[in-house]
């Protein structure tokens, strides 16, 4: 993303606006097919034997897209990374769901949305920097060794041993729920588990709402482009600024959901949603008026605190939540999660070749934005719906608090802390309805 800018001044390419975003809309494709597949092969076969290969397959395209030549060799390489790019949250999920106690999850899930989030910004000031020495072709050349690193430092130091294979729970434990019993118990044909799962009311609600968001969440990829466009400044500070988004979702990590954990009811919590779900809405309002003026003429920190405050509107319903939901479903946990992050990769999908189309006809960024305001109405309304469907039935108190830290894992526990207010006592396996 880092390097969208430099990628359209290459004249070797000759990419425009619609040629980009038909790019981006075919890495959004590869990762859905990635989540459908990689879903279910995770809970298969586990966390580390899936990353061993993923990586590697990464690494390649990354070295491949170095020397793209050519819209369509671009587009294959971009659709080979998002298939190996959907694979890492799924595993880490499989990792979280059967190496700690579920009082842990809270904790491991809100440390993995923080760093994901840190290495995002990282990697784009990063790369971005690069830019002022570098051609854009030697600065992906240099994350293929970066990524065997990682596959090193993943698969034959972290995923060893005890890291990979010990589960936490404590079956005897007097907290114990019907979600670790029937984690024990007799074992359910996959297909089966999988058919409830997809007739769950609650999942089905939970899947709506992630691709409504998903859209808006697409824009992440677009904000270099929309930056170059209506703003004057040069690729390395696009590269650089673009961190506005990711930035805007880490702030919305660290502190929504222990905002959202101090609310007493559960009628507070759903405000609290509606109200981050409004600034998001609103924001993409304010960038549309904001793009129908002339290029240039606009101050770039007005479209970058629009696009921080649309990204901290959307942490919590999409980044932590979500992620929560699933792992409710125990040993299918990845699955679920594939569940959702398919459909809204599809979702995102559908809304970048609808920008790619607008673009084509000789529409501009306000089109756009107007179009993402009306793709995030869903939002509201779906999660109205969900807290329907959980007040007809009988819950019970999640106990997601934190324990005392510091440091860097005081940070990861408090953007978390119990961000469920309850789970229903009847499901699939303690699932939510």
């Amino acid at each position: 993303v880092a390097l969208i800018g430099a990628l359209t001044d290459d004249p070797a390419l000759k990419l425009d606006n619609a040629s980009v975003n038909a790019a981006l809309a075919a890495g959004s494709m590869m990762r859905a097919v990635g989540k459908a597949c990689n879903g279910v092969t995770v809970d298969a076969v586990g966390a580390r034997p899936f990353l061993r290969v993923i990586l590697l397959l990464a690494a390649l395209g990354a070295a491949c897209f170095s020397a793209a030549q050519g819209r369509g060799m671009l587009v294959c390489v971009i659709g080979l990374l998002g298939f190996c790019n959907s694979g890492g949250w799924l595993a880490a999920v499989k990792v979280i769901e059967a190496g700690f106690h579920r009082d842990a999850w809270s904790d491991c899930f809100s440390a993995l949305a923080t760093f994901s989030r840190l290495g995002a910004i990282t990697a784009r000031i990063g790369l971005s920097s690069l830019l002022v020495a570098l051609r854009w072709r030697s600065i992906a050349l240099i994350s293929s060794p970066l990524i065997l690193g990682s596959w090193l430092l993943t698969t034959q130091v972290f995923l060893t041993g005890a890291a990979s294979s010990v589960n936490h729970m404590d079956v005897n434990a007097p907290d114990i729920d019907e979600l670790e019993i029937g984690k024990r118990g007799p074992a359910e044909p996959r297909l089966s588990r999988i058919v409830r799962m997809l007739t769950n009311r609650g999942l089905g609600l939970q899947s709506l709402i992630v691709a409504s968001s998903s859209c808006l969440v697409a824009l992440e990829n677009m904000c270099p482009l929309l930056l170059k466009d209506l703003t004057s400044l040069s690729n390395a500070e696009i590269g650089v600024l673009a961190t506005a988004f990711p930035g805007g979702v880490l702030c919305g990590v660290l502190t929504t959901p222990r905002i959202y954990a101090r609310l007493g009811t559960p009628f507070g919590k759903l405000c609290f949603e509606l109200g981050l779900q409004s600034v998001t809405l609103f924001t993409c309002l304010a960038i549309s008026v904001l793009a129908s003026f002339e290029a240039g003429s606009v101050h770039p920190a007005a479209f970058l605190v629009c696009l921080a405050l649309m990204a901290f509107g959307l942490a919590l319903n999409y980044y932590i939540k979500p992620g929560m939901h699933c792992l409710e479903f125990g040993e299918d946990c990845a699955t679920a999660s594939s569940l959702l992050d398919g459909l809204g990769l599809l979702a995102s999908v559908l809304f970048q070749l609808a920008a790619s189309h607008i673009f084509k006809g000789g529409g501009q960024w306000q089109e756009v934005m107007l179009l993402s305001a009306v793709l995030a109405v869903p939002m509201p309304i779906c999660t109205a719906l969900l807290f329907v469907e959980r007040s007809g039935q009988p819950r019970r108190q999640l106990d997601m608090c934190p324990r005392a830290g510091a440091g860097l894992g005081w940070l990861a526990r408090a953007a978390a802390s119990r961000l469920l207010w309850r789970a229903p006592s009847q499901g699939l396996k303690g699932a939510p309805a």
